[in-house]
């Protein structure tokens, strides 16, 4: 049973929050509740679908983040959990508390937006049907995306598309 909530808040915040949840249970009803999909894609892709109006003014941040270097390297954003993000030590130098849970919602924003803009929606639905069909997260990633051959060539990647 899925279920969205309402509450009590100004429109542009409860619209936000709306398209973000929608996106979450839609991206979870094609891909497949159980699906191993890392927290990042999930949360991702519900920023970039909440914020697809204002997706420059992410980028800008985006950018910022990477020129002050406190950046959360892709491994670890892949690996990363809900516990990660409430955790109170500092799993990355420079990054803890609510910053770190922003950097980790802005950097999973650019990732998915990184792989829509770069590669196109088309290879990304492909990616997405290959979960749906049963292959795990990491199979269906590398087998879409076949010039990225590892979390480094992705993150060379996506990064390198920001810096330039």
């Amino acid at each position: 049973r899925k279920e969205v909530h309402a509450f009590d808040a100004p429109w542009d915040m409860f619209r936000f929050a709306l398209v973000h949840e929608l996106t979450h249970l839609i991206f979870r009803e094609y891909i497949g509740m159980s699906s191993d999909v890392p927290l990042c894609f999930d949360e991702g892709a519900a920023v970039y679908m909440e914020r697809r109006d204002d997706k420059a003014a992410l980028v800008r941040r985006f950018r910022a983040l990477l020129g002050s270097g406190e950046h959360i390297p892709l491994p670890d954003l892949v690996r990363m959990r809900f516990a990660d993000l409430a955790s109170t030590g500092n799993a990355h130098e420079g990054i803890s508390g609510t910053d770190r849970v922003s950097v980790f919602y802005l950097e999973s924003f650019s990732l998915i937006h990184f792989l829509l803009e770069k590669y196109d929606r088309f290879k990304f639905s492909t990616f997405a049907r290959k979960m749906r069909d049963g292959l795990a997260f990491e199979d269906a990633f590398f087998e879409t995306y076949r010039l990225l051959r590892s979390w480094d060539d992705v993150e060379r990647e996506w990064l390198a598309f920001y810096r330039k």
